[in-house]
């Protein structure tokens, strides 16, 4: 018997090693992707475009299921991050549909982004939508309990919600104390509800989830942007940039540096937080960027990076404090970037 023991022994470690190796865990590892040039892949079809000196780095997170192997890396490095399934992806959607709901929301993102971009340089530009959409409430707050996901949100007093915007907007103008009327439909049925902002980092809010239903959006030019199966909304930032910095050719925003950076931003050139941004920090140093522009409400966290080389790392809150950003570092970082204008291409095909 204990020859027959023996024997199975290299069949169950062999069986043990592929297990942690192969076997998923209900985790997620967030570690840094690599950085897509943005002068490469964002095309604005118009006479008055140009090409940047310089270059803007949308950076990423590669997000893998994790193993056991996995998870022990995660403690070993500091550059990775090991998350819960249920920080990443809401427990009712599958994985599959996650990753398509962020590569449809990457492409809305895109163009307000474009949208903000090419109204900075004077061009007309037009978002709509058909109201706001709740994906869902945050747990505390205000409308915690009062709204649930699938819930549409048209009107507050007596101001009309088409967009997010519409509705951070309204927020901010009646700010924290009172009561609002919030107007909504919930399985077509037409429903009003009294909800009082509370104050949640600097803003008044009433703590929903907000995406814009049926979003449409007008540019001027066309502008693509070829990004493969990168998903989510946090390149808002820094497509709008380099769509500015193309379109207008009287603005050298970049310098001939390499600009990276990462942030939301809504239709009134409003930046909002993300995730991964160590990781993203990471990427971007690795990669040889001077400059990266974060959330302002991240700056601590996106600083605590330790850096290899010396990138310096802004916090800005919205387009404009990022172009002022720009302009004011470009003196003092002139002459820094001796390869920015190098280019490979860009990796992707533009959408059809």
């Amino acid at each position: 018997m204990r020859v027959l023991r023996l024997a199975f022994l290299p069949l169950s470690v062999a069986i043990l090693g592929l297990a942690v190796t192969t076997v998923p865990l209900p985790l997620y590892v967030e570690e840094p992707g690599t950085p897509l040039s943005l002068a490469d892949c964002v095309t604005v079809d118009s006479p008055r475009a140009g090409p940047i000196a310089g270059d803007y780095l949308l950076t990423t997170v590669d997000l893998l299921q994790a193993t056991i192997v996995d998870a022990i890396r995660g403690v070993a490095d500091d550059q990775i991050a090991v998350v819960e399934r249920s920080a990443v992806i809401p427990a009712e959607v599958s994985t599959r549909d996650f990753f398509a709901q962020q590569e449809d929301l990457f492409a809305s993102t895109a163009d307000v982004a474009a949208a903000v971009g090419l109204r900075a340089a004077g061009l007309e530009t037009d978002i709509r939508g058909d109201g706001v959409l709740v994906l869902g409430t945050v747990a505390g707050t205000p409308a915690d309990g009062l709204l649930v996901e699938g819930d549409v949100i048209t009107a507050v007093e007596a101001a009309r919600v088409r967009t997010e915007v519409d509705l951070r907007q309204v927020i901010e103008e009646q700010g924290v104390g009172e009561p609002l009327t919030v107007a909504f439909t919930r399985q077509e049925m037409r429903r009003r509800v009294e909800i009082t902002p509370q104050r949640y980092q600097g803003r008044p809010v009433i703590g929903v989830q907000p995406q814009t239903l049926n979003l449409k959006v007008d540019l001027a030019v066309p502008v693509v942007v070829a990004s493969g199966n990168i998903g989510g909304p946090s390149a808002g930032l820094m497509i709008a940039m380099t769509v500015y910095d193309k379109i207008d050719t009287d603005v050298d925003l970049a310098a001939g540096r390499r600009i990276a950076g990462t942030g939301t931003i809504d239709a009134r050139g409003g930046v909002g937080q993300i995730g991964g941004i160590r990781q993203k920090v990471i990427a971007a140093d690795q990669n040889g960027a001077q400059l990266f522009l974060a959330p302002s409400r991240q700056l601590d966290e996106a600083r605590s990076v330790a850096l290899d080389g010396e990138m310096q790392v802004i916090g800005v809150e919205n387009f404009d404090d990022a172009v002022d950003a720009l302009r004011r570092t470009a003196r003092a970082q002139e002459g820094t970037a001796d390869s920015a204008s190098e280019s490979s291409g860009c990796p992707y095909e533009a959408a059809a």
